[in-house]
């Protein structure tokens, strides 16, 4: 199985589409991880940007920061998400 990855993030990587393909598995990792309380719309150079519905979710979601982090570094590599930046809809 690890051939196979690799043989397709070396594909990948040779049409420049090695850091979209991470950034799609960070962004539908996470959105698992979040169970409709956040949205993860971006990931680019270590940054995460995700969306709440309302000010008090991101209220929320700012308080429990460091507990995301830690189940954000279990689901992904754990240095891949170096900020996350919450955005309100």
């Amino acid at each position: 199985m690890d051939d196979i990855k690799e043989l397709l993030l070396k594909r990948m990587n040779q049409h420049h589409l090695g850091s979209e393909a991470i950034a799609s598995q960070v962004c539908y990792s996470i959105n698992q991880i979040a169970e409709g309380r956040f949205e993860a719309i971006r990931y680019k150079n270590g940054v995460l940007t995700v969306t709440v519905p309302s000010s008090s979710a991101a209220s929320d979601l700012q308080g429990g920061m460091s507990a995301l982090k830690i189940r954000l570094s279990q689901r992904v590599s754990p240095n891949r998400i170096i900020r996350i930046i919450i955005k309100t809809k």
